[in-house]
């Protein structure tokens, strides 16, 4: 195999054309790289992970995924500083979610990869420390329900955005939806804050209010992902 049909193999499997310049192409020749690799599978094994995988904004990505086990842990024992050390890690993991979208589009290294990577991993840091929270009390009674409604959104979007990926139709992500991701995060900073300080209620009060209005987004963006996604199939079958 060739680099040029190595470089289009790639192309189809990242959403990139490996032919157009990015940050790390300045720094190492990418056909030197793909040289290294005496196998043509290999060959483009290392050229999706090289151009997809290890460049800055799909490393910010990754980490908030990597970042879930150990804010579980860390709120998991006892103590003000393990508390603080969770809160720290989840508001880092929160911050990451702007500067990936950032640096893709300012060093052009936007990829089909990042688009999937992306709301995986939001749903995820928000789906497990959800969860976490209900499952320690912090989230109890009626606040349940909002949750569950929260996961119950997630779920369905996920196996939305699926069910058209298979039609060859893509689910844009919306500004609306981008609100309601800052919204949960908002929600759950704010009760984590509660489990370091248990005597100020306000913590709580907040991120249960903001909880709530994070459900009331929640629902409003996963009718309009269910509006576009029945009108899409509709003139598909037509």
């Amino acid at each position: 195999m060739s680099i040029r049909e190595t470089k289009d193999l790639s192309k189809q499997i990242i959403g990139r054309d490996l032919n157009k310049p990015c940050y790390f192409s300045r720094i190492i020749s990418l056909q030197n790289y793909i040289d290294f690799c005496s196998f043509e599978y290999y060959r483009c094994v290392c050229c999706f992970l090289f151009v997809s995988v290890v460049v800055l904004p799909n490393l910010l990505t990754l980490s908030r995924i990597f970042s879930i086990p150990f804010i579980i842990w860390c709120f998991y024992v006892d103590g003000f500083w393990a508390h603080l050390g969770a809160t720290i890690l989840f508001v880092t993991a929160c911050i990451t979610d702007f500067f990936d979208g950032y640096f893709a589009r300012e060093w052009k290294q936007a990829s089909a990869f990042g688009r999937f990577l992306d709301p995986v991993a939001d749903k995820l840091l928000v789906s497990t420390i959800l969860l976490m929270l209900s499952g320690t009390g912090f989230i109890s009674g009626v606040h349940l329900i909002g949750a569950a409604i929260i996961l119950a959104r997630e779920i369905i979007v996920s196996g939305l955005r699926e069910f058209m990926s298979e039609m060859q139709m893509r689910v844009p992500v919306t500004k609306y939806a981008k609100w309601k991701t800052a919204m949960q995060m908002a929600s759950i900073s704010c009760l984590l804050c509660s489990a370091m300080f248990p005597d100020i209620v306000l913590f709580k009060k907040t991120g249960i209010t903001m909880l709530w209005l994070a459900v009331i987004m929640t629902v409003f963006t996963g009718v309009r992902y269910l509006k576009f996604g029945i009108i899409r199939i509709a003139d598909s079958t037509k």
